[in-house]
């Protein structure tokens, strides 16, 4: 240890020129209630597959959120 303060890179640093063509914020349920919304989506997604899933298979998976 030299006691000098530890030097953090900036975003330049780790970047360099480099730009994202575009950014996701995943906002669900913080700025606005999108359970049900998406409760809906992912029905009909499943149910395009001949895939049951309404609110007994969400129950199901404990990761899948709450059922609207």
């Amino acid at each position: 240890m030299t006691g000098q303060p530890a030097t953090v890179p900036t975003a330049a640093d780790v970047f360099g020129s480099w730009t994202p063509d575009g950014v996701v914020f995943d906002c669900h349920g913080l700025l606005v209630e999108t359970e049900p919304g998406w409760s809906v989506a992912e029905a009909e997604l499943f149910a395009r597959r001949g895939l049951p899933f309404g609110v007994e298979e969400k129950r199901r998976r404990p990761c899948a959120g709450r059922p609207s």
